[in-house]
């Protein structure tokens, strides 16, 4: 049975664990629920035409490393496909909406470090992740949105230049569960690639 903290801040998981946002740790932390919950919220808050969920994104993320990057470390790989874990018990805000809750910002570093700690991968991202998840944002956008990203934020169309491996997994159409256990499989390919 899992302890359920004495103040309101806390979740049930779809496993039955109490995921503590004041306190949360390594053992509140599940692969399957993880899995379970990036493969059911979607992107920009669902405003794609096409909806990219968050374990798409992140095998999206990990498909860029693995191609465009292909000397980055082991570990890189495993943390493309975990960078966005946090977001299995905070959801997936929009940047720019983070940016204006500091509070929420340091609740997903807390969860992050949980994340890095339950799956044993450095904190702090590496360069190739950083780079391979601002392209998967930029794609994702530029494929998603009924006309072209407004204000420039998203740059030039990437979608010309992008290698055909990332594309196949942009466009694929796979229902969550298939998500979630692409995802975990993946995940599983890095283990021991911390």
């Amino acid at each position: 049975m899992t302890r359920v903290p004495a103040h309101p801040a806390w979740m049930q998981t779809r496993s039955g664990r109490a995921f503590d946002y004041l306190d949360p740790r390594a053992e509140q932390i599940t692969e399957r629920d993880v899995a379970f919950a990036l493969a059911h919220i979607n992107r920009f808050c669902g405003h794609l035409h096409d909806p990219v969920n968050v374990a798409q994104h992140s095998l999206l993320v990990a498909e860029i490393v693995k191609t465009l990057h292909p000397d980055a470390p082991p570990y890189a790989q495993r943390q493309a496909i975990l960078h966005d874990a946090p977001e299995a018990f905070i959801s997936d805000l929009p940047a720019p909406l983070k940016r204006l809750l500091p509070e929420y910002q340091q609740i997903e570093e807390r969860v992050w470090f949980a994340c890095a700690e339950r799956f044993g991968i450095p904190v702090d991202l590496h360069g190739a992740v950083k780079q391979a998840d601002w392209l998967a944002c930029r794609l994702e956008a530029w494929r998603g949105f009924l006309s072209d990203p407004l204000g420039g934020w998203a740059g030039e169309d990437p979608l010309k230049t992008a290698p055909d491996s990332v594309i196949e997994l942009l466009v694929a159409a796979r229902d969550t569960h298939a998500w979630a256990r692409q995802w975990q499989a993946a995940l599983a390919d890095t283990d021991g690639a911390s």
